[in-house]
């Protein structure tokens, strides 16, 4: 669980972008797609965001290691990312 304390503040640096609190259309798509969708996949999904690429090589690198990650494990991330999102939306 190395992982869950830098994704957690990425999520809620990133989560919640207006007044009301609710998390960006974006970033719930992204963070679905770096729990569930192959590396390629994600690869695609963060490529429309024009990020550097050296960043992008980064963030492949830990969709590596999660897709690494056992079913347990992603299942428990899930749910702990649902969590941070519904925080943000109350």
């Amino acid at each position: 669980m190395r992982l869950a304390f830098p994704v957690l503040l990425v999520t809620l640096a990133f989560c919640c972008y207006e007044a009301n609190a609710e998390p960006c259309p974006s970033v719930v798509s992204t963070l679905n797609s770096y729990i569930t969708d192959t590396v390629e996949d994600f690869k695609e999904n963060i490529l429309q965001y024009g990020a550097p690429p050296e960043d992008i090589r980064a963030k492949l690198v830990v969709k590596r290691c999660v897709t690494q990650m056992s079913t347990s494990e992603i299942s428990a991330l899930e749910g702990f990312l649902s969590g941070v999102l519904l925080a943000c939306n109350s």
